[in-house]
């Protein structure tokens, strides 16, 4: 009786091992949130609207602004993958924001930004990791605490402005403790994330999930 216990204690401890403790299985579990959308943004001296997409320059894929595109991109909602990142209330989702053209490849802030000084909503001084350049690409989805996932984890937030506009704002959310970066600026040769000023709130534009770009906005 004893050796049956035993061996039954040995093939649940082996399964446990194969597939996760539940904790594991659950962390960085991610479901898509809507259907597949473009990407638009705001430029705000032309009031044009602006379409982002991927173009393959040297050996990345970039992300720039368009005049039109076809490409889309659908947002994953993810569980995070440990305390460091923030997770889904009310006010936003949070995930990573994957192509449906180049399959496994997720939005890749260049850098994410540390606060060293000042008042957050104003003037500050800021540090930006690994580098000053913080191109957008799409690099391979990340999974787990990584470096990489620093720079995948987005959010997703509705902004409602004045009651006629409502739509599906993209934001660069990284590590609790990071800048949020909610400007979402580019051209035809690359594109970044960038701080919003709260006292000028209104001369960086936003970027979107969106077939166009929302009216009123």
């Amino acid at each position: 009786m004893f050796a049956i216990q035993l061996l039954s204690l040995v093939f649940i401890a082996i399964v446990a091992s194969a597939h996760g403790s539940p904790i594991e299985q659950r962390s960085g579990k991610c479901q898509p949130v809507g259907k597949p959308t473009k990407f638009v943004t705001h430029m705000l001296k032309d009031e044009s609207t602006g379409y982002f997409e991927t173009v393959k320059k040297s050996q990345d894929l970039v992300l720039v602004r368009a005049n039109s595109t076809t490409e889309e991109f659908q947002f994953y909602e993810c569980s995070p993958s440990s305390n460091k990142y923030r997770k889904s209330d009310y006010r936003a989702k949070y995930g990573q924001l994957r192509s449906t053209k180049h399959e496994g490849k997720c939005v890749t802030a260049g850098n994410y930004w540390i606060q060293t000084g000042g008042d957050r909503g104003g003037e500050g001084t800021f540090a930006k990791y690994p580098s000053n350049d913080g191109t957008i690409t799409l690099k391979a989805c990340a999974k787990g605490d990584t470096e990489m996932m620093r720079r995948q984890w987005l959010g997703v937030g509705v902004i409602q402005d004045k009651d006629t506009c409502e739509a599906k704002s993209v934001f660069q959310a990284s590590q609790k403790g990071d800048v949020n970066l909610e400007a979402l600026i580019g051209d035809s040769e690359k594109s970044h994330f960038g701080y919003i000023d709260a006292t000028k709130e209104n001369e960086r534009p936003r970027g979107y999930l969106s077939k166009t770009f929302p009216k009123g906005c």
